[in-house]
């Protein structure tokens, strides 16, 4: 579980015993986190800033900065251990946890969605027009 305040986000981890999530590690980023996903089930954590991407691996707390252009609306989606983000030129761009680009292509939009989210091979976009678009990931 991980939460964003301000320039800090709190990592905790549910122990079974207990059956609670106890507070693992608290930690510093350097600037405010817009937007945050877990990629999947894995330890490593995707920030959105208000004009890039990072990636940390939450046991190591290495943040690695994405080379992902962007227009100031930052967005994010975990679709298995892959990460979908917002980029430029209203475009939609898949990636591995090492920051690298997933072989999924891209994925164009008629705006920035606010938000993404997936269901099963689907992928759900809203626009700031309350627009909604269901995209295929096949």
């Amino acid at each position: 579980l991980a939460v964003k305040r301000a320039k800090k986000i709190m990592i905790a981890m549910w122990d079974e015993d207990q059956r609670a999530y106890l507070r693992d590690r608290e930690l510093g980023v350097p600037e405010h986190v817009m937007c945050m996903e877990w990629l999947g089930k894995s330890e490593y954590l995707g920030l959105g800033f208000k004009a890039r991407y990072s990636i940390l691996y939450a046991p190591e707390e290495k943040m690695t900065d994405l080379e992902v252009p962007t227009e100031g609306n930052v967005a994010m989606h975990s679709v298995g251990k892959e990460m979908l983000v917002s980029a430029t030129s209203n475009v939609g761009v898949f990636l591995k946890s090492n920051g690298n680009p997933a072989n999924r292509g891209i994925i164009s939009f008629p705006e920035i969605p606010i938000i993404f989210s997936h269901l099963d091979d689907y992928l759900i976009s809203i626009l700031s027009n309350g627009t909604v678009l269901v995209t295929s990931l096949l």
